[in-house]
């Protein structure tokens, strides 16, 4: 009987460690998905084990590559864009103070409110248009975009220069599907 004890208490803690080794990529898996959570920056996992572990690793670093690639390029642009605002503000501010301190009648504060409100336009157009931008890239936005019909815009291109094509003893030509 101790025999049969030994033997099973073998088997068992050699299924136990077979288990645990064939596992242990899955769970490597599943700790890298948690600390992507946290730190994109993590190391890559390691691509070992059966072919389909391999290629999951694979997978999970190419989408982890991916999501940092993207998430500096929006910190790039960000930071672009809130330099590319800060001029304009700056411009604004500095006429409010230029105003503040030299205009002397009414009609030089009339002057410097007026060149605020226009600086104060523009800078709104741009925030419109960098909102539009990001409505259209989220497709949440579909207004102000219309279908274009290019073959027609080529074709009036082309006959307003056939007269100038004709002049210099040249031909324009263009062969397009028909609108």
């Amino acid at each position: 009987i101790w025999h049969l004890i030994l033997i099973s208490a073998v088997t068992i803690i050699l299924v136990a460690l077979s288990v645990s080794w064939v596992t242990r990529p899955l769970s490597e898996l599943a700790d890298a998905a948690e600390r992507l959570g946290r730190d994109l920056d993590a190391p890559p996992l390691p691509e070992q084990g059966a072919s389909e572990l391999r290629r999951a690793a694979r997978a999970f670093n190419s989408m982890q590559e991916r999501l940092s690639r993207y998430l500096k390029s929006r910190v790039t642009a960000l930071s672009a864009i809130s330099h590319d605002l800060k001029t304009p503000l700056t411009r604004l501010r500095n006429r409010a103070e230029e105003a503040l301190r030299t205009a002397s009648s009414e009609k030089d504060y009339r002057a410097a409110l007026e060149g605020t409100i226009d600086e104060s336009d523009s800078l709104i157009k741009t925030f419109n248009a960098l909102l539009r931008i990001a409505q259209i890239a989220a497709g949440n936005r579909r207004s102000g975009c219309a279908a274009t019909d290019l073959a027609t815009i080529t074709r009036e291109v082309c006959e307003f220069c056939e007269p100038l094509a004709a002049d210099k003893e040249q031909k324009v030509s263009v062969a397009l599907p028909p609108s």
